[in-house]
């Protein structure tokens, strides 16, 4: 089962939500999922590679 995060925010797009899954299908069924139940006329999918740390 996939886990999300999301947060609206004020740009081009309307929100943006994270999502985690243990495998590729799981992934692509969770964005499929989130197109049908949650309106999204579009959706892109990118990998996060890993966290960055930011500084002032």
């Amino acid at each position: 089962m996939a886990s999300t995060e999301s947060t609206r925010i004020a740009a081009d797009i309307d929100a943006v939500v994270q999502l985690s899954a243990p495998s590729p299908r799981e992934l692509h069924r969770a964005v499929s999922d989130l197109q049908l139940l949650g309106g999204a006329q579009e959706t892109q999918a990118h990998m996060i590679l890993r966290r960055m740390g930011l500084t002032a």
